[in-house]
């Protein structure tokens, strides 16, 4: 997650991801980094939800889309979803 708060980083990630397009790490740094700029109003939510769904069907057993599913539902959910995700205490 810390490669994907990075300025920039979305954008190396996708570079990343089309260079490379079965390649699991690539896929979830990509979609970590979209989520992060969804949160900061960066990047449409929706783009951000199919980014972790397509790292998640990549590396099922990696957590981190599912976390990154999980920052995104907090932060820019409907307030059902964000009741439902794990607050950041």
């Amino acid at each position: 997650m810390v490669l994907a708060a990075g300025p920039g980083s979305l954008a190396w990630a996708r570079e990343w991801q089309q260079t490379e397009p079965e390649s699991a790490d690539a896929a979830v740094l990509t979609a970590c980094a979209a989520v992060n700029a969804a949160v900061r109003g960066r990047a449409r939510p929706e783009t951000a939800h199919q980014a972790v769904q397509d790292a998640a069907a990549l590396s099922p057993a990696d957590p981190s889309p599912w976390l990154a599913a999980l920052l995104l539902a907090r932060h820019t959910g409907t307030s059902d979803e964000a009741q439902r995700a794990p607050s950041r205490k």
